[in-house]
């Protein structure tokens, strides 16, 4: 069973989208992980931290930071393909602009590339992945003027938001805490 550390932030929010989606088993727990306790060197205890005992081979995995458990969690459920978030197979507008929203920087042009992406396809890549699961937590929680005129964006946030995992994600947080 995988534990889930979290502190409720937008990549704790989607780290818990993708444990949803894929179906995985995990147990959360709220807050930093204990370094001694779970091997995990969590610099300035930031979340998502994702720790994986398979019992099958008694291997234990320790993960932390968005990309790195995104990835894991895609290898490891086998979901969510095409894109990769090993920084080589993303467009490099969505890796920009997860890094302007977490500095709180005006994303404008990168939110008028996302729009122009979206008004050809339904998601980021075209279908549904963990693109989508990375940039959704951070977008939805933007103030409704950034996306004043990004008419694609806003239909996207509501398009995954009504998704069933995402529910399911947002609840599992709220109840934690």
């Amino acid at each position: 069973m995988i534990e889930f550390y979290f502190q409720r932030t937008p990549d704790d929010y989607a780290v818990a989208i993708m444990l949803e989606d894929a179906g995985l088993d995990y147990r959360c727990i709220s807050g930093a992980p204990d370094t001694a306790q779970t091997g995990v060197d969590s610099p300035s205890n930031d979340t998502p931290v994702i720790v994986d005992q398979k019992p099958e081979t008694a291997i234990v995995t320790r993960i932390n930071g968005l990309i790195d458990c995104l990835d894991y969690l895609q290898q490891r459920s086998g979901y969510f393909g095409p894109a990769k978030l090993d920084g080589t197979s993303w467009p490099e507008p969505v890796l920009e602009l997860i890094q302007s929203a977490r500095k709180a920087d005006n994303a404008d042009p990168h939110l008028t590339w996302l729009d122009r992406q979206l008004a050809r396809q339904p998601y980021v890549s075209g279908d549904y992945s963990i693109v989508d699961i990375a940039l959704y937590p951070w977008l939805e929680s933007l103030p409704e003027e950034a996306l004043a005129g990004l008419a694609n964006v806003s239909l996207w946030i509501d398009r995954v938001g009504q998704r069933a995992a995402v529910s399911r994600a947002r609840q599992i947080l709220a109840d934690q805490l």
